[in-house]
């Protein structure tokens, strides 16, 4: 986990952030600074599996970034 002071550190709320993230690590940096994390996952070669962003803590598994828009409008 990072060293870096939280955003709460600094007067910030996060709880009203969402973050996308394609790695596990990125997903559990995200919860610990209390936002909502939506995993990315788009199947390729590099690709984190989605049952692994899942399990770090990811609200929800999206697959295309054309299906952000209205994932982030339901938030």
């Amino acid at each position: 986990m990072s060293t870096w002071p939280r955003p709460r550190h600094w007067g910030i709320d996060a709880s009203g952030t969402l973050v996308v993230e394609d790695t596990a690590t990125g997903v559990a940096a995200g919860i610990a600074a209390g936002a909502t994390v939506y995993g990315y996952s788009n199947g390729g070669p590099t690709s984190t599996v989605p049952e692994l962003l899942l399990a770090a803590g990811a609200t929800q598994v999206f697959t295309s970034m054309d299906k952000l828009p209205a994932l982030a409008s339901k938030q």
